[in-house]
């Protein structure tokens, strides 16, 4: 039985109001306390949990949480042991870029006002969810962004406003790992040209029209 498991077992038979109590919390009405215990019981990760960043003067995700496993009779090690592993993940993740699409167009520009270009520059960029693409294998990841390249292609009916006709999709992975994509959505082979990047400054804060 996983720790979540256990903690959700035993919370089942608590009455989450006098329960409270028991962590210290003068009222057994605090409702950000019960939301967290609510969370507890209804995920199906315990991830999803420490995730939400739990803080009030008293406690946070972490000491709420091994507070919350005190209270429970549940193993120090058990709670320990989870906690470690999460921290350890994190700081994997958080090492992770975030993986995008580059649409190239091979634009070169010819007059066009360096202010509109970069407020259109997001509109070279597909951004995906880091989370969810760390969960997914090589071929998977290929399927997906192939699916994407191919869709965008056919939305844009191939072209940028802007920037041009499409010749190709430069998709980059949560390592910075480039892979070229055809609007056909195949991977070729492509090292001729390079992501470029409009920009300008504005009171010395660089704009890229970008969200």
């Amino acid at each position: 039985m996983t720790l979540l498991q256990q903690i959700q077992t035993k919370l089942q038979d608590q009455d989450l109001s006098k329960f409270i109590r028991t962590l210290g919390y003068k009222s057994s009405k605090n409702r950000k306390v019960l939301q967290a215990l609510t969370t507890l019981l209804d995920d199906d990760e315990l991830d999803t949990y420490l995730d939400t960043s739990y803080y009030d003067f008293k406690y946070n995700s972490r000491t709420l949480l091994k507070a919350v496993c005190k209270q429970l009779k549940i193993s120090k090690i058990d709670y320990a042991v989870a906690i470690d592993t999460y921290v350890d993940n994190k700081r994997r993740f958080d090492a992770l870029k975030n993986p995008y699409v580059f649409v190239d167009t091979n634009f070169k520009r010819a007059g066009e006002p360096i202010f509109a270009l970069a407020m259109s520059e997001g509109t070279r960029r597909i951004k995906f969810d880091k989370k969810s693409f760390s969960l997914k294998n090589k071929d998977e990841t290929d399927s997906y962004v192939s699916n994407a390249v191919k869709l965008h292609y056919k939305w844009k009916k191939g072209k940028l406003p802007m920037w041009g006709e499409i010749r190709a999709y430069f998709f980059y992975d949560t390592e910075g790992k480039r892979t070229v994509y055809s609007v056909l959505g195949e991977v070729i082979e492509d090292d001729t040209v390079h992501e470029s990047r409009a920009s300008v400054k504005l009171n010395n804060k660089l704009l890229t029209g970008e969200k």
